[in-house]
């Protein structure tokens, strides 16, 4: 069975700053960057650090980011794919032995998505002054807090 061709991806085109290290040695940006840039994302989620071992200024993929919404699609995947292997980390890490190495995930995770790996808490605080009539005052707790008021709550603070 012949391997199915892999696809190319063509970006738009922008004129790319060398990474300073291949500025500072006079070496031009390496052809493919881009392609590049996204697989190392990937691996690590570390977007300085792709853009470098790519051979690019940040400001270079910035500049794409912007004008090219397929690179875009294509840092948001590669950010997940990374994502998911933090993810996968933490499943291995707590079916096994090495939990110091959990915080670093957990703070990674809620890094990039800090929605999602939230701690789920509801703190309410309120201040009420005696200008406000008692029973308005449990009204508008009662609305604050999405609860209907009822007869009995009603009869038995009276």
């Amino acid at each position: 069975m012949a391997a199915l061709p892999v696809p190319t991806v063509s970006y738009a085109q922008i004129p790319a700053i060398p990474h300073r290290d291949r500025r500072r040695r006079g070496q031009p940006t390496p052809d493919g960057w881009e392609q590049v840039f996204i697989q190392r994302l990937a691996d690590h989620g570390l977007g300085w650090l792709a853009a470098k071992q790519a051979g690019v200024s940040y400001k270079t993929v910035q500049r794409l980011r912007e004008l090219d919404p397929q690179f875009r699609e294509d840092e948001a995947d590669a950010m997940a794919e990374s994502t998911e292997g933090l993810q996968g980390n933490l499943l291995r890490i707590s079916a096994g032995d090495d939990m110091p190495a959990v915080t670093a995930n957990i703070v990674m995770l809620k890094k990039r998505d800090p929605m999602g790996f939230c701690e789920k808490n509801l703190a309410v605080s309120a201040s009420f002054t005696t200008e406000l009539p008692a029973d308005d005052g449990r009204a508008l707790l009662h609305a604050m807090l999405g609860q209907p008021m009822t007869q009995a709550l009603t009869e038995r603070t009276e």
